[in-house]
């Protein structure tokens, strides 16, 4: 009887079963306090070596969830999941993370370089190149979508900078410049003082077979684009964390 109850006792004091209750007590001539020590030493010490910390911090952290293993290693995990792992956690979808990581980086702005909700130009200048190509290429195409605004768009040459030489869609890069230029060939001719004017021959343009086919192609590639776009960030996730860290979490 006095067997059962120190078994008992002991499995009240640590999360172990019965047959390792047992032997724990058989090994410690029935001493609760003796066997419990061990049985947590061990815990210690398999724990800091499979997540290669050291004992102290695997004592704190089993003592943190009452000496229940599997919960210590989600919290070891959870401890030591950056921001910007999470986010690229945050969904399946591509489109979706960069909306993501755009949302993140934006709260860590002010407010005078936003304009309608956008981040504009001051505030991305004030971005590592890293984080600010990504939100660039995010929020060109969010703001294509919600807007149906493309080549106007005044970041428009640094998204065709980043399509080149970044993500490498270079004919896609060249087929918005053309478009930028036809655009900014057209604003320079036409006075916006008479409205209704030139909006019919903006229109006009808009019909034209060279800007149909190549705003079609925007919404073609935009698949790509965030595809592209999101195995950029997580290629440099580290190096993004760190400039996070230095940068904006500094600033």
């Amino acid at each position: 009887m006095k067997n059962k109850e120190s078994i008992l006792e002991l499995r009240n004091r640590i999360p172990v079963g019965l047959t390792t209750a047992q032997k724990l007590l058989e090994r410690t001539k029935y001493d609760i306090q003796e066997a419990e020590s061990i049985w947590k030493m061990n815990q210690v010490n398999t724990l800091a070596e499979k997540i290669s910390v050291k004992p102290e911090e695997a004592s704190e952290l089993l003592q943190y969830v009452k000496f229940e293993f599997s919960k210590a290693l989600s919290l070891h995990r959870e401890r030591n999941t950056t921001d910007v792992e999470k986010i690229l956690k945050s969904s399946k979808k591509e489109e979706q993370v960069l909306a993501n990581f755009w949302l993140y980086i934006s709260k860590c702005l002010g407010s005078d370089v936003k304009y309608g909700g956008w981040i504009n130009e001051k505030g991305f200048q004030q971005l590592p190149e890293l984080i600010r190509d990504i939100l660039i290429i995010w929020q060109w195409y969010a703001y294509f979508d919600y807007e149906g605004v493309s080549v106007e768009q005044t970041i428009t040459k640094e998204v065709i900078r980043i399509l080149d030489y970044k993500l490498e869609l270079n004919e896609f890069a060249k087929d918005l410049q053309c478009l930028k230029v036809i655009m900014d060939k057209f604003n320079q001719e036409n006075d916006k003082e008479n409205l209704q004017k030139y909006i019919e021959l903006r229109n006009q343009l808009k019909s034209s077979e060279e800007y149909v086919r190549i705003d079609n192609k925007i919404e073609e590639m935009e698949e790509l684009v965030m595809k592209k776009t999101y195995q950029f960030l997580y290629t440099n996730s580290e190096t993004i964390d760190n400039q996070i860290k230095n940068t904006l979490n500094n600033g």
